[in-house]
């Protein structure tokens, strides 16, 4: 689709779609390619194992962080996020729970109070929204993913160092490689599965 058509298709100025595009491109999630124009970014299982190497060392970071106030406004933030992610998950509505979950990490790096994760979480964000949607279009697990991020509130609160790093751990580069083996693995197909 055209530019021109797609800013009438969206309502929206040619130079408010050209802003919204590019700093879609400089997150990640869309890809510009010389002479072709612009798509949709893919991912990998590469890229998942690259990108849960990044978060677990940053999440850790961010939940020892808070960890160090368990009964401050930080760990009150992360509290209220995981409440607002359970309730989208017990409404069953798929959108709001991408984007409570989403949030909850937002939170949990923001709540942190350290300014260079406050910085980077706009570059990190579209590859770890992209990653969550792999995940529930491979996986779809709501209440496991609810589960794991209740376990990880709960470590963070009990301030545990050892614990919380493990959490983080199993949270993010356990899940990652979960679900690069699922990707990796042919699915059946209703009637392969009868067989």
């Amino acid at each position: 689709m055209k530019e021109v058509e797609l800013a009438a298709v969206l309502n929206v100025s040619r130079p408010t779609l050209r802003e919204a595009l590019h700093a879609l491109i400089h997150e990640g999630a869309l890809v510009q390619e010389p002479y072709k124009g612009i798509r949709v970014a893919e991912t990998s299982p590469e890229v998942l194992l690259d990108l849960a190497d990044v978060r677990v060392s940053l999440e850790t970071m961010a939940a020892l962080r808070l960890a160090e106030d368990p009964q401050g406004a930080g760990v009150a933030a992360l509290r209220q996020s995981l409440d607002d992610h359970e309730a989208a998950v017990r409404r069953a509505d798929p959108v709001a729970a991408d984007l409570t979950h989403l949030e909850f990490h937002r939170t949990l790096w923001l709540a942190s109070g350290n300014a260079m994760l406050t910085k980077i979480w706009p570059l990190v964000a579209a590859q770890i929204r992209m990653a969550m949607t792999v995940d529930q279009l491979t996986r779809d697990d709501p209440q496991r993913d609810l589960e794991l991020h209740r376990r990880l509130v709960e470590v963070i609160e009990s301030g545990d160092a050892t614990r919380i790093r493990a959490e983080v751990d199993l949270h993010i580069r356990s899940s990652a490689e979960e679900l690069v083996h699922l990707m990796r693995t042919p699915q059946k197909s209703p009637e392969q599965s009868q067989a």
